[in-house]
């Protein structure tokens, strides 16, 4: 499962979210202590946990999720994957805190990846700091700039903080013209008409 497919669930989780504890098992036999030995071997099960984890997700499994997650991170506890999606079910929880602690750490361990910066942009937005959001989605962006998903996020919390300029409508148009889903092509052409992101 590639990052663009992790991004697109953790905005469905995030429109969602905005409108509106356990033991530790691993496919490994569910041993609950890091695997010892090869590197290799570690990173291939965190890697094996970390997307079973992420079709649990898509399921709505959460917690299910969490402890093949907490698995692949005793296995592996620098493979920044498994951080960002035990951050998705953290976020998905309404645990924002902890979310944010795991999507930190995800953008550390792949700081040339989008998705974990895109994902702490969510957080922030939830949370209302709208401009630390905007911050992060710029940081996604710079990293990944013809990302549809990240140009949305950062239109609408430009949109949400009344930024009504050329970047904004740049970014509305970019979506008008460029997104498949088609709430947000409405939503960027209804902005576009009534005069949101004109100078």
């Amino acid at each position: 499962m590639n990052f663009t497919s992790r991004t697109v669930l953790s905005l469905v989780i995030a429109t969602l979210a905005l409108l509106g504890g356990c033991a530790v098992k691993s496919s490994s036999g569910g041993n609950d202590t890091p695997l010892r030995g090869n590197v290799a071997v570690n990173t291939a099960q965190a890697k094996t946990d970390t997307d079973a984890a992420f079709d649990l997700i898509r399921q709505g499994k959460l917690d299910d999720a969490k402890r093949l997650l907490l698995g692949a991170l005793a296995a592996d506890p620098m493979y920044g994957p498994a951080h960002n999606d035990l951050g998705l079910v953290h976020f998905a929880q309404g645990r924002d805190y902890e979310a944010a602690w795991s999507f930190e750490r995800a953008a550390k361990l792949m700081p040339k990846q989008g998705e974990p910066q895109n994902n702490i942009g969510l957080v922030y937005e939830r949370a209302g700091r709208y401009a630390d959001a905007e911050a992060a989605y710029r940081t996604a962006l710079d990293l990944d700039s013809h990302n549809i998903e990240f140009i949305a996020n950062l239109a609408r919390v430009r949109v949400r903080q009344g930024l009504f300029d050329e970047s904004t409508t740049k970014l509305l148009n970019e979506i008008a013209s460029r997104d498949h889903r088609p709430e947000w092509v409405d939503w960027a052409r209804s902005n576009l008409n009534r005069g949101v992101g004109q100078p």
